[in-house]
């Protein structure tokens, strides 16, 4: 049995990540119980503590040129923005059996990713074993609260900017990664009509 507080990931050139979602002895057992616990949201509330790891692993995928294979956004927003930093939806879900979160290095660069938890906070690295000439920013656009006969929703997209690193951040390319819409579980304090 493993019994680590650190996992490491080693993504060589054509190797693919997959099954995150499928089992947790893909986690040690140490780690798994670690974020589940820290992470679990509150008594009635859905939802849990292994996600915080799928959308770690997938905010530090957006921040490199490796490809994402499959990705699934949560269905609904629990509750309002308080402090939240990232986009809304830039996150991965995944779900024992059903959802999944995979990715493959199609580059010609080996990457490591490090995820670990501190006593509060659940951390992680991407590292590759050259230095790029550029580097990604993540980025959302068009967000906004709608209303409809079934309740509050939310949509956004998610983009992602390639940008120069050696040339004072020159842009090279910006694509939109992803296009969400997912419930919200609470009354939003603006929102438009959707048709």
């Amino acid at each position: 049995m493993l019994n680590m507080k650190n996992i490491v990931f080693i993504l060589m050139i054509h190797f693919s990540l997959a099954g995150i979602g499928q089992t947790k002895e893909s986690l040690s057992d140490t780690l798994w119980n670690r974020v589940t616990n820290c992470y679990a949201m509150f008594e009635g509330m859905d939802g849990g503590g292994i996600c915080q790891s799928s959308n770690l692993l997938h905010w530090l995928t957006l921040h490199s040129p490796l490809t994402i294979n499959e990705r699934h956004h949560h269905s609904f927003d629990p509750f309002p923005e308080d402090g939240r930093v990232l986009p809304f939806a830039s996150g991965a879900t995944v779900f024992y059996n059903y959802l999944d979160f995979q990715l493959t290095n199609y580059t010609d660069w080996t990457f490591q990713i490090n995820i670990w938890l501190t006593d509060k906070l659940l951390e992680g690295e991407i590292r590759v074993n050259e230095e790029l000439d550029f580097n990604y920013h993540v980025i959302e656009k068009n967000h906004k609260f709608l209303k409809n006969q079934n309740g509050f929703f939310r949509t956004n997209e998610i983009w992602r900017t390639k940008n120069a690193k050696f040339r004072s951040g020159a842009l090279i390319e910006e694509e939109m990664m992803f296009r969400n819409y997912g419930k919200v579980k609470y009354e939003p304090k603006a929102y438009e009509i959707e048709a």
